[in-house]
């Protein structure tokens, strides 16, 4: 009896995961769509911790260095922002949280959490 417990609760945690994560990329565009760098980087970065069991060492280190790249990037349009009043996002920025996305969408490719589209939905549980 236990075991059919533990086997349906590790299912429901499944979807409530892949559900957290389909959040995060609906935010996540709907950031860049806005040219919100400072909240695409923020759920990026959500994105990250919630996938990071999933990233190879050397990967997070390259990412490391990245992720203080696009930091710093921010903190320049924010500065800028504060003292013009509007908000932009610089081409080196975008390309770098564009190129960040791309990084983090394949690591769920990589690892079988990018579930692929299917007409039949039980199909694309097998």
């Amino acid at each position: 009896m236990e075991g059919n417990t533990q086997t349906q609760t590790e299912y429901n945690m499944a979807f409530s995961y892949l559900n957290r994560l389909n959040s995060l990329f609906y935010y996540s565009n709907y950031y860049a769509m806005d040219l919100d760098a400072h909240g695409w980087f923020h759920t990026l970065l959500a994105i990250y911790r919630e996938i990071s069991t999933y990233i190879k060492d050397t990967e997070q280190t390259e990412n490391s260095e990245k992720i203080t790249e696009i930091n710093r990037l921010i903190s320049i349009g924010n500065r800028v922002a504060q003292r013009t009043g509007q908000k932009e996002i610089s081409p080196e920025l975008y390309e770098d949280l564009h190129n960040f996305e791309l990084f983090l969408r394949t690591v769920l490719k990589r690892t079988g959490l990018q579930m692929r589209m299917e007409q039949d939905p039980t199909r694309a549980l097998q």
